[in-house]
């Protein structure tokens, strides 16, 4: 059996294999035992946040919240952003029940991120509280 092709036609074929073969190639350079594989820790295990670093993420965010909704009563126009920064206060007490029950490294990291990323945002908006008209809440 003879195959006879048109030069366009071997040429085409020609481009799929190598498409095949650069694709076979992606994937098994995905997935070399050099890499490990997804969810697997990269690094060091990365320690639990100390009590005393949990209590300041909630501390501040109680206090934030609370001279930020004291402060809605005497100034209606805070009370919207009042009852979204509620979130904030809650989205602290979940992530330290994520991060305090996680065991992936990676997934530890980011819970700590996010939890520190949320402590910044009450303890900055807390000190801005004396601009907006608020009595200060800064001990």
């Amino acid at each position: 059996m003879k195959l006879v092709r048109s030069p366009r036609a071997a040429h085409t074929a020609y481009l799929a294999l190598a498409g095949l073969l650069a694709a076979g190639l992606l994937v098994l350079s995905c997935s070399s035992p050099s890499s490990p594989p997804s969810g697997t820790p990269t690094g060091a295990a990365i320690a639990p946040l100390s009590e005393v670093e949990r209590t300041r993420s909630v501390e501040a965010c109680d206090a934030y919240v609370a001279a930020l909704c004291g402060c809605a009563k005497a100034k209606p126009e805070l009370q919207a952003t009042c009852d979204l920064d509620l979130s904030l206060q809650q989205g602290v007490s979940h992530m330290l029940t994520v991060e305090g029950s996680v065991r992936d490294t990676e997934k530890r990291k980011m819970a700590q991120h996010q939890l520190r990323r949320m402590t910044a945002t009450c303890v900055e908006r807390l000190a801005q509280l004396p601009a907006q008209g608020c009595p200060s809440a800064v001990p």
